[in-house]
């Protein structure tokens, strides 16, 4: 028995977890490349029995050898393994149009060159070492593997990719799942097959249809070609299964430096919502509990004044929920401690604490008139729904929020608010930033570079991390508009914000001169900028030529 083609598309769906957005950063498909060279020196120590393997020139066979696992891991025909068959580029795309790509060419031709970890980027992400044209697995690659992106959900669609062509013969989930495990524990190792399958739960979903029936036909599926013309709309829908909040209802801030991506983490948590199923709202020091919940308000009736019941956020997001408990719903709250939290739920606080189901561990009543109100709703959109006349949270409503403490104007939280949440944390991640330049007196900087040198000087002068200069602090179309979005957003920042009360010189020259006056200098081509600053954008710029001249081939994917 094999994989079904609806089982092997929903794992190369899956496979998009390994790297969520391969169209922003130079360094987007590197993490991919990474593990298909880290399976590849696995097969071979394996092979080998031997805790390194020389690819050296003159040992041609082992480079051979090398080449057929990294197409072990890639290629898409299942005829043998020859170097012009077509790969997948880190599955993402067909490569048959390029004759004489060879799966293991660009890292046998440029990564080979240099000694060190693989990858040299980010610092301390590498699996495998290369010493002399010999590679072994780093001493720490299996603490480093399970941070190495969304490991744990990627994980058990990589191990079931890598077995899209064997047969197995099952008649069981439980035998299906122990087959696969012995097939990676033959092809790459004990260590390598228990971290890939570590989530049983998760290979299950996968490996059972609606019904409960295993995805397997007599069949092997010889030809994957088809699945680089694979509608991207699917993968959007199946990428973020792994962190999708939908199964039960929870309360999560999301918080980071400003441009870290909170908004768009919640965007992506809910990403398989109906759009009518998520509703967002942002909290504001005016913003109160009557604005949350609802209250009665003046209208007009002919020519006399009436008061009618006006729902907030909240309300609208409960009946949203309520009215089809089978859809997850979010309400998404953007800039939550920019009001008065607390105060702003009121009584509905209590609500926040919640069952392992995801439903409010207690109920509050409701007024009068918004006990009519939500009464009147049901009845005339959803009136098979059993409304009990309280205030709760449904196991299918989740309360999505973003903050960053650093802002000026925030409210602080008070510890019962806060251990009402779960918080998570959007640390800076420049592998993953707009491909954009800062031009400085003449001179372009990439973006990355350049907010990676401000963040240097600024956590020299303790500053937290909170408010360092976030991947996304500038987007795309500010690149678009150009100096002036520089000025006005990211010095602004800097200069109110950040150094308010730290010493300006440390990032502008500016002795004694206004701001004002350092952005019409700016503006007009001139270096405005501090020495400090200066000589360390020219030695990171340096440093990332060079390593980008060296990774070209890697990136192109080309001999």
């Amino acid at each position: 028995m094999f994989f079904s083609k609806e089982l092997i598309v929903d794992v190369y769906a899956g496979l998009s977890q390994i790297d969520p957005d391969v169209s922003t950063g130079k360094r987007a498909t590197e993490r991919v490349s990474a593990l298909k060279y880290f399976l590849a020196t696995c097969a071979g120590l394996k092979g080998n029995v031997s805790n390194s393997i020389s690819l050296a020139t003159n040992e041609s066979q082992n480079r051979k050898e090398f080449t057929a696992f990294v197409g072990d891991v890639v290629r898409l025909f299942d005829d043998g393994r020859t170097e012009s068959q077509p790969y997948t580029n880190n599955f993402k795309a067909d490569y048959a149009s390029k004759p004489g790509f060879g799966a293991g060419n660009n890292f046998l031709t440029t990564s080979l060159k240099r000694n060190g970890d693989y990858p040299s980027r980010p610092k301390e992400s590498g699996l495998i070492v290369i010493q002399d044209y010999v590679v072994s697995l780093h001493p720490d690659w299996k603490t480093r593997i399970l941070n190495y992106g969304n490991f744990n959900v990627y994980a058990p669609a990589l191990a079931l990719w890598l077995c899209r062509f064997d047969n197995i013969n099952c008649s069981t989930v439980t035998d299906c799942i122990s087959q696969i495990k012995d097939i990676l524990k033959m092809k790459y190792g004990d260590d390598v097959s228990n971290l890939l399958c570590e989530k049983t739960d998760k290979l299950q979903g996968y490996l059972l249809d609606d019904s409960g029936g295993l995805k397997l036909v007599n069949d092997c599926e010889h030809d994957l070609v088809f699945l680089c013309s694979i509608d991207s709309s699917l993968k959007q829908v199946e990428r973020y299964r792994g962190d999708f909040i939908g199964q039960k209802g929870e309360n999560i801030i999301y918080y980071g430096a400003p441009g870290t991506g909170k908004s768009y983490q919640i965007d992506q948590a809910t990403a398989g919502y109906s759009a009518n199923k998520k509703l967002r709202v942002v909290f504001h020091s005016e913003y109160q509990n009557s604005d949350f919940i609802g209250g009665l308000r003046p209208s007009m009736d002919g020519d006399n004044i009436t008061y009618r019941f006006v729902p907030g956020p909240f309300i609208k997001a409960f009946i949203m929920a309520i009215s089809k408990p089978e859809e997850p719903c979010a309400l998404i709250i953007e800039e939550i401690n920019r009001a008065n939290a607390a105060a702003v739920f009121g009584d509905v606080f209590q609500l926040l604490d919640r069952n392992e189901n995801g439903v409010s561990e207690y109920f509050v009543s409701v007024d009068e008139e918004l006990w009519k109100y939500i009464s009147s709703v049901i009845k005339d959109t959803v009136p098979v729904i059993n409304w009990v006349g309280s205030m709760y949270l449904p196991s299918n409503l989740s309360i999505l929020a973003t903050m960053n403490s650093a802002d000026q104007g925030v409210q602080p939280m008070d510890s019962a608010f806060k251990r009402r949440w779960r918080f998570k944390y959007i640390a800076l991640d420049f592998d993953n930033c707009p491909d954009g330049y800062i031009i400085h007196a003449g001179i372009e900087y990439e973006w990355r570079v350049f907010a990676q040198s401000v963040n240097t000087i600024l956590m020299s002068m303790n500053v937290e991390e909170d408010r360092l200069i976030g991947p996304w602090f500038l987007t795309m179309s500010d690149f678009n508009i150009g100096m002036e979005a520089v000025a006005g957003k990211l010095f602004v920042y800097l200069w109110d914000d950040v150094l308010r009360h730290l010493p300006r010189t440390s990032i502008f020259n500016c002795h004694g001169r206004s701001f004002g006056t350092i952005c019409a200098d700016y503006l007009k081509g001139s270096s405005i900028l501090s020495e400090a600053l200066l000589t360390l954008l020219n030695e990171n710029m340096a440093s990332h030529n060079a390593l980008e001249e060296i990774d070209t081939l890697d990136d192109l994917n080309l001999e």
